[in-house]
């Protein structure tokens, strides 16, 4: 069994996937995070899994530290999600879970005497149970993006008879897995304060530090071009189920609303990996998709009005952010700008068909004061700074090492 150092303190990351290139919050969210703690900490040791969906080269992330990789297919496999719905380990965790991935884990904490480990997800969680197994004193802490049982509760209330059953069952399995989690590690990093008491409400008893999501502002710098009148867009990830469920909603229950006041508004989606038969479902609408957009800051500083229609979902819309960061008017819903802090009234917050259309209309026939926007991207630039960020990680960290015996 390893011996820790009192002295210094030898971090591990471990990674769900190479997260590159930077065209989702999840790979923004972690790539930014490792690049900052290593400016904070020094050279880290990195052990990701590198999927057969997003494959990359491990070599982006060696300015940061020792790379280490494993290859595997999370592909769904019907048969096993299913059976997986009797079993505690929810299937979204054993998709995940490679034993040569696990003894690889081992062979890194004995080689770089590694002491402290940061698990950037739950889904990760297999790991947690077999390092505990076989070392007791090494510090384990878990770096959440989301309440992922809280997504899979409200995709219950608003999916199919059938779909429902599987979220309903799903949710609850997952909220065992990460309660069992919680009493392995020394503590979690969530990225909002309604996560953590999310966590502390289903009786989760671990120390807990909120660690809001930073934003790279050397990426998104000011445009001079005008904006484009009378347009307005959305902007992320198509493969993941909030973000569809949503914007179908738009579509097809507020987009109609918005046409009627402004029939030459230009509706914009920009956003990877749509569902089969998207781009024609779009166009049929007299909808503009763009596909995979390479520059994000220049996508959100084109159009007028960006809408974030999301109606389930946790953690921190990463893309919000950083449509904030460059100033740019936003209607969303209560469950999209849950957990974010933000300036004034260039958001409005909306949670029906009619409301969110009226808003968008007023957004689009009003523009807001300059000096109210200018404001905003210096609340964004303050409040969400990765440096302060990774800062505050390490202080907790170091002031919950070696005070519990996390083992069950």
């Amino acid at each position: 069994m390893q011996t820790k150092s009192s002295n210094t303190m030898n971090i591990l990351v471990v990674l769900p996937r190479i997260p590159f290139p930077l065209t989702d919050g999840g790979a923004i969210a972690q790539f930014s995070f490792l690049k900052h703690l290593s400016k904070t900490q020094g050279t880290l040791t990195i052990a990701a899994l590198n999927t057969k969906k997003h494959y990359y080269s491990p070599d982006v992330l060696k300015p940061f530290g020792s790379v280490y990789t494993v290859d595997i297919s999370t592909r769904i496999n019907v048969v096993l999600l299913l059976t997986s719905l009797f079993k505690f380990t929810p299937y979204i965790v054993s998709r995940f879970y490679s034993k040569k991935f696990s003894s690889l884990l081992l062979d890194i904490i004995e080689k770089h005497s590694i002491d402290t480990i940061i698990f950037e997800t739950p889904f990760l969680g297999e790991y947690v149970l077999d390092i505990r197994e076989l070392n007791y004193e090494i510090d384990m802490f878990i770096r959440t993006h989301n309440t992922e049982f809280l997504i899979h509760e409200r995709l219950s209330k608003s999916s199919s008879i059938l779909k429902s059953l599987f979220y309903k069952r799903s949710a609850k399995q997952l909220k065992e897995y990460e309660i069992l989690l919680s009493k392995l590690v020394q503590g979690l990093f969530t990225v909002s304060t309604v996560d953590k008491e999310m966590f502390e409400h289903i009786g989760v008893s671990t120390p807990i530090e909120v660690l809001p999501i930073g934003v790279e502002l050397d990426r998104f710098q000011l445009s001079t071009t005008l904006r484009i009148p009378n347009t307005y867009f959305f902007f992320g990830s198509l493969d993941w189920t909030p973000n569809t469920e949503g914007l179908y909603w738009f579509i097809e229950s507020v987009f109609p609303l918005i046409q009627q006041q402004i029939p030459d508004a230009v509706f914009h989606i920009g956003g990877k990996n749509p569902p089969n038969g998207f781009e024609e479902y779009c166009k049929n609408q007299g909808i503009m998709f763009h596909g995979i957009v390479e520059d994000a800051s220049t996508f959100f500083q084109t159009y007028s009005v960006m809408v974030a229609p999301l109606l389930s979902g946790s953690g921190t819309r990463v893309k919000i952010l950083e449509a904030l960061a460059v100033k740019t008017p936003m209607v969303t819903t209560t469950v999209g700008i849950e957990g974010i802090s933000f300036f004034n009234d260039s958001i409005h917050i909306c949670d029906t068909p009619i409301e969110f259309s009226n808003s968008v209309v007023d957004f689009l026939r009003n523009k807001r004061s300059q000096t109210d926007l200018d404001k905003q991207r210096d609340f964004i630039s303050k409040k969400y700074n990765w440096t302060k960020v990774c800062e505050k990680a390490i202080a907790f960290i170091e002031a919950k090492k070696n005070q519990a015996d996390r083992t069950l």
